[in-house]
């Protein structure tokens, strides 16, 4: 290969087509390739990969504060059934038989 000829890997400059549009038009064709270029997977990875991790440690703590205050209101619930007799009639059967009470 001669000093002067071109490879696949040689830069090229763009054409003379390109420097007799004007500036507006270039511009207009740049956003263009980017629009082409831009598919619904690929914007998604952007975004993705903008906004930074999913979990973060203050979503992690959020996420446990939450689990706590739930198995707290749970706790509380069935604390205060245990303790709240019913009201009507409380039917029992047991070892003695069978008892009725009227309430």
């Amino acid at each position: 290969m001669g000093e002067g000829e071109l490879t696949s890997n040689t830069c090229r400059s763009p054409s003379p087509a390109f420097h007799a549009r004007g500036r507006g038009e270039r511009i207009l064709l740049a956003k263009t390739r980017i629009r082409a270029a831009a598919t619904p997977r690929r914007i998604l990875r952007m975004r993705l990969a903008s906004k930074g991790p999913a979990v973060t440690r203050i979503n992690v703590l959020y996420l446990v504060i939450g689990a706590l205050a739930v198995a707290v209101a749970v706790l509380s619930y069935q604390l205060y059934q245990d303790r709240h007799e019913p009201k009507g009639v409380h039917i029992d059967v047991g070892p003695g038989g069978l008892s009725i009470q009227g309430k």
